[in-house]
């Protein structure tokens, strides 16, 4: 069988087994994906209006939390004090989606003078319903983080904090909602479990979390309730994908011949300051290189002086690589005389190309 055969079927196997074990890893998780509505308390008191300043801590805590998010996950970050202000959803598919989430963190400020928790309340569940109407498949996650219960603008303070009235409307949700409170819970205590008797009305997997003086731990809780607890995790995944493509990189070089092994830097020798570029040989796993223009090339380059190309191949005599060179494409060793080996540290010009082989 020809190299070339060889190669194809094993790397079709290998494909096949890389779906199959990313498959399953997608299976484990791809159910886990969340709706997240993170909400921040801008008020005054936030950065030290009465007590102490927490907000950067606070914000250190959710830029954490964004670390961990999964790929899959989308975001919605609210802020509120007098009025509830929403920001553009973010679908989290790589690191630059994570940017701008921190980004939107980074730029909030506490300048509210009220902290008008009952509207609060109501603008973030009518989100919820929102996003779990629109994607039934994704587990939704609410954040709050405030360090006071309700204290309403004046014009607003006949709306007493009735809580029974908005858990009524959205009673028997399948959320998971996460009151992080930056106050002395045993301070309203009477508050507090009213708080948080209406919420489970709201879903059973309510929970009122005390951050008290370590803020920077916020998210300690939620994580620990997210977390996967079955299955295997990713990581493990992505090591036996590696593993498999290593066992199949050493069948195949031991299997269909020698391959060329090595890397080249090359630029072009026309320019007065050109570039040096790098390529890798081995990845190819190849018994024969093809350097030149075209697109049937391993290395293009658009720029060669000749439309034709030039080749490394693996020498079963010496176990290295040779060059092999049309007669009719200028050629020339720069650090020695003669030959076509392959050695570490040669240099050589094809053309209007310098090259420089490292054998490893």
């Amino acid at each position: 069988m020809k190299l070339k055969t060889i190669r194809k079927a094993v790397l079709s196997l290998f494909i096949v087994i890389s779906i199959y074990l990313c498959h399953g890893a997608s299976q484990l998780y791809a159910g886990d994906n969340r709706n997240v509505i993170l909400v921040l308390d801008t008020s005054m008191s936030m950065i030290g209006f009465g007590g102490k300043d927490i907000l950067e801590d606070v914000k250190g805590s959710i830029a954490r939390y964004i670390d961990k998010l999964q790929d899959g996950d989308k975001v919605t970050f609210m802020t509120f004090d007098t009025e509830v202000r929403t920001y553009p959803a973010i679908l989290v598919d790589d690191e630059n989606d994570r940017d701008i989430l921190k980004k939107y963190i980074s730029m909030t400020e506490a300048k509210g003078k009220w902290t008008y928790t009952i509207n609060m309340m109501k603008e973030v569940f009518k989100k919820a319903e929102e996003l779990s109407s629109a994607d039934k498949d994704r587990k939704l996650v609410i954040v709050i983080m405030t360090d006071a219960l309700d204290d309403p603008p004046p014009g607003k303070r006949k709306e007493s904090f009735d809580i029974k009235s908005v858990a009524s409307d959205y009673a028997g949700k399948d959320w998971w909602i996460y009151l992080v409170s930056y106050s002395d819970l045993k301070k309203n205590e009477k508050v507090i479990n009213e708080l948080k008797k209406e919420l489970e009305k709201v879903s059973s997997k309510s929970k009122i979390i005390s951050a008290g003086e370590r803020p920077e731990e916020s998210f300690r809780e939620v994580q620990k309730d997210e977390l996967p607890d079955e299955g295997f995790p990713v990581s493990i995944i992505i090591a036996i994908v590696v593993v498999v493509g290593i066992i199949i990189f050493l069948v195949v070089k031991k299997g269909g011949g020698p391959v060329v092994t090595g890397r080249l830097e090359y630029w072009n020798t026309e320019i007065l300051d050109p570039y040096i570029e790098k390529f890798d040989a081995s990845r190819h796993m190849s018994n024969e290189i093809v350097i030149g223009k075209g697109v049937n090339c391993h290395l293009n380059l658009h720029d060669f002086a000749f439309p034709g190309s030039f080749s490394i191949i693996a020498d079963k005599k010496s176990g290295g690589s040779m060059l092999k060179v049309p007669e009719n494409i200028e050629f020339e060793f720069k650090n020695k005389e003669g030959g076509n080996i392959l050695q570490d540290g040669d240099i050589f010009q094809v053309a209007n190309y310098g090259f420089k082989y490292m054998a490893s």
